[in-house]
């Protein structure tokens, strides 16, 4: 989610250079009590335990349980988070991980009433196929997702046809400007590598 959160920063300042400020924060590790400030904890240690993770991940699809989680969270995180996003004063949030829909945009609902200032709130879905509830949340202005399954989901979940994009997922310059920049194209970067220009490349990366 960070290398998103990077990516999308990175981007902004190839093709806005000098016109836009971003900050990438991380809310629950940087501003949220215990123990939800130990989330990256324990996510590294569920990785390493499957069985423990798949329950966990079962548990938080089932309705019941993610609204009694999300008002938990509420509860012991919105002051923290409101407090952060008020010295933030931000002109646009965005969203690139499944927790941070619900408690942040409550509390900006709740900071425009107070000021009457209206942020756009985005949400970058950085999954493929399939993705947890959580990532999807009705008040959304925009939810970019990769591929048409997930705009599915989407539909699913309340978020309005109007409000989904279909976008492909955030990625570094590295990746892309070079090919902007490459005289012809991806044509030129294939005879840089040897490549045949008339033939499909398939690039395979693992994780």
């Amino acid at each position: 989610h960070r290398a998103s959160a990077r990516a999308l920063v990175d981007a902004f300042n190839v093709l806005r250079p000098g016109e836009v400020e971003a900050e990438v924060v991380d809310v629950w590790t940087e501003h949220a009590p215990r123990p939800f400030n130990n989330f990256v904890k324990n996510y590294q240690y569920l990785a390493q335990r499957p069985l423990q993770w798949r329950l966990l991940y079962g548990f938080g699809r089932w309705g019941p349980f993610r609204r009694a989680s999300n008002e938990w969270s509420n509860m012991r995180c919105r002051k923290p988070f409101q407090t952060m996003m008020e010295e933030s004063d931000p002109d646009l949030i965005v969203s690139v991980h499944p927790l941070c829909q619900f408690i942040p945009l409550r509390v900006m609902r709740k900071i425009a009433r107070k000021t009457d200032k209206k942020v756009p709130f985005v949400t970058v879905v950085t999954d493929l196929n399939s993705a947890h509830p959580t990532w999807f949340h009705k008040d959304v202005d925009k939810c970019f997702v990769a591929t048409p399954e997930l705009a599915k989901m989407a539909r699913y979940h309340g978020v309005r046809e109007e409000k989904i994009r279909i976008h492909g997922l955030p990625i570094r310059p590295a990746f892309w400007s070079s090919v902007e920049g490459e005289e012809n194209g991806k044509p030129g970067i294939r005879r840089s590598l040897g490549l045949r220009e008339d033939a499909a490349s398939v690039l395979v990366v693992g994780g």
